[in-house]
């Protein structure tokens, strides 16, 4: 316990500046002729720190399984076996009720219909009853094979007697001075 006649403003000021490890040297010296019993009060509580964070770096390098982390490490570069267990989220998945579901439209045009039956029990191998229950699915898939439409543009150039330049006109299945049409623009980024 400190003595009573320890509590100036000063000493506090000097106490919390040693806690928070912002004591200066000249703090230090002043600190050490005023109450020796205080200096031993600040040299406790920074020992006691020290040993806090040596424990907590222990504990992190464990961790790290022998690689040094810091708190600054990024959560990519710790080996996922080293990270604690997080807990599952146990919110649901659905809507809210109330709520409208949202999904793909329909497509409006269809382009081929396959029906598909099994001759025999995919399990046993016997043979199977006849019923009228079926279902649909629609899938949208792009052809095996892509053919590129590739046009030549001739574009003539011609002399404006006005304006004094030359004239052209402007293709607009592409950007200016690119090579691939819109189409194939828009598709990349749509896959992008």
């Amino acid at each position: 316990m400190v003595p009573a006649t320890v509590h100036g403003k000063a000493t506090k000021g000097l106490i919390q500046a040693a806690l928070r490890g912002a004591l200066t040297q000249a703090q230090a010296r002043r600190l050490a002729k005023e109450n020796p019993e205080v200096l031993a009060l600040a040299l406790l509580a920074a020992s006691q720190r020290i040993a806090e964070q040596e424990l907590r770096i222990a504990q992190l390098q464990a961790r790290g399984d022998g690689q040094k982390l810091s708190p600054s490490t990024p959560s990519g570069m710790v080996p996922i076996y080293t990270k604690p267990n997080t807990a599952k989220r146990c919110k649901k998945s659905s809507a809210r009720n109330g709520h409208e579901g949202v999904r793909r439209q329909r497509p409006v045009k269809i382009d081929e219909r396959r029906t598909h039956r099994l001759p025999r029990c995919p399990d046993c191998g016997g043979r199977l009853q006849r019923c009228h229950r079926s279902r649909t699915r629609i899938i949208e898939d792009l052809p095996e094979v892509i053919e590129p439409v590739v046009t030549e543009h001739t574009i003539h150039r011609d002399d404006c007697p006005n304006c004094k330049k030359d004239v052209e006109p402007v293709v607009p299945e592409a950007m200016p001075k690119a090579t691939l049409g819109h189409h194939v623009v828009a598709l990349t980024s749509w896959f992008h």
